[in-house]
């Protein structure tokens, strides 16, 4: 997630090439050993509402640094990785989450962007983010089953503490549509309004989707029923 009241943040470009910069595959297949699916929403594949169509962001570092170039943040030696800016990422002091973190930071830092992880315990973490005292952090969302959720996350309305939308993200026309969908009774309709949500959410980039985590049960051959 990104703070876009941060001078640096709330340029597009600078999220974009963030998105850009990170190795999905590579942290799936090291640190979840391939048991996670690479994601373009917060709505699962499974959803209902789940638009098909979106194409997230590939892993490109050529691209990445490009679009800082062009976001007025050039690498100051030229040649490649100067640090063009640092910024700060807070995480949870989970060791999977900083383990993630880091290896995030390391890949930002192949296109010229320093990041410093910063882990804490949850009270102090989760304190920071509902405040907006952050610039970048990662979270997991879990049972989101209605789309309706985007209210809350994006409506301009719903800043952060007092609503969800912790990364200050304001649009008029995503305003419209999440209003439009919690008054919308045809299921066909609503996922129309999500599909589209979804796919300006996606082009803003307030956060990036990373990956839906597979959740592995192992129990006996011989047992039924499961």
């Amino acid at each position: 997630g990104f703070n876009l009241s941060d001078p640096i943040l709330k340029n597009e470009l600078v999220r974009k090439a963030i998105a850009h910069a990170i190795d999905r595959d590579a942290i799936i297949g090291h640190r979840f050993k391939g048991l996670a699916v690479k994601a373009n929403s917060i709505l699962a594949p499974e959803n209902w509402a789940y638009d098909k169509n979106l194409k997230g962001y590939d892993f490109n570092p050529a691209q990445a640094k490009r679009l800082l170039d062009e976001a007025g943040f050039p690498d100051p030696d030229g040649d490649g990785p100067g640090k063009r800016f640092g910024i700060v990422y807070k995480t949870s002091t989970v060791k999977e989450r900083i383990d993630i973190a880091q290896m995030i930071a390391h890949q930002l830092g192949q296109v010229g962007i320093g990041v410093r992880v910063e882990p804490y315990e949850w009270g102090k973490f989760y304190g920071d983010i509902r405040k907006g005292n952050f610039q970048m952090y990662s979270l997991s969302w879990s049972l989101l089953t209605e789309p309706d959720m985007f209210y809350d996350i994006c409506h301009s309305s719903q800043f952060a503490p007092d609503g969800v939308n912790r990364n200050r993200y304001s649009d008029p026309e995503v305003d419209g549509l999440v209003a439009l969908g919690r008054v919308t009774m045809e299921r066909a309709k609503r996922k129309e309004i999500y599909a589209r949500v979804q796919q300006v959410v996606l082009d803003d980039l307030p956060y990036v989707p990373l990956w839906y985590e597979k959740n592995v049960v192992l129990y006996r051959a011989n047992l039924e029923g499961v």
